[in-house]
């Protein structure tokens, strides 16, 4: 069994090597991570997607109230480490929304 110092240790140790190891597959000697965050948004929305031509309603609802519904958005940013300490932070990218994107390729 190993003590909380020894698991910090080994884990750093894990990151460590995958980092080294990722690294030799970029161009620049850098790691590439990226973080992913599901979020859940709830809201209250108006809902309604008529045909111009007919005025037919084609999706939502017609009454015109508001209704409480939740959005589920996915959210990634990739993060590039190196052993060194250089590191670069990326920007936030909405990636999927309600799976309307079939999600990410890592996870199809």
């Amino acid at each position: 069994r190993l003590n909380p110092i020894e698991v910090i240790s080994h884990i750093n140790g894990d990151l460590n090597e995958l980092i080294d190891s990722t690294a030799k597959l970029t161009n620049d000697g850098k790691a590439v991570t990226t973080i992913i965050a599901q979020v859940s948004i709830q809201c209250r929305e108006v809902f309604c997607v008529r045909d111009l031509e007919s005025g037919e309603i084609v999706q939502g609802d017609t009454d015109g109230q508001p209704r409480d519904v939740t959005h589920l958005v996915r959210f990634e940013i990739c993060i590039k480490d190196s052993q060194e300490g250089d590191f670069e932070i990326g920007r936030w990218q909405i990636t999927d929304w309600d799976d309307l994107l079939d999600g990410n390729v890592w996870f199809t």
